[in-house]
């Protein structure tokens, strides 16, 4: 599976407030941004480990307001 197809199956809201919905918009902002600055691809990849090793992508930082592929990691 790509990591466009895991974004495309995980960033799907229901607006319920679950996690996973939660997690589904945090990874349409990421989408935004990176996508922005060039790094769509950097992005997908990430995702691709994230899914590969039963991961999740999180911000190094909550308190940045503005991120870029340097900003992430896997929990």
């Amino acid at each position: 599976m790509t990591g466009e197809e895991i974004y495309n199956r995980l960033s799907i809201r229901d607006h319920s407030g679950s996690e996973k919905d939660q997690y589904a918009q945090f990874l349409r902002t990421l989408y935004r941004s990176l996508t922005l600055s060039g790094q769509r691809n950097e992005f997908f990849e990430l995702l691709k480990q994230a899914d590969e090793q039963g991961k999740k992508i999180d911000l190094k930082d909550h308190s940045l307001e503005e991120y870029d592929i340097t900003s992430l990691v896997l929990v």
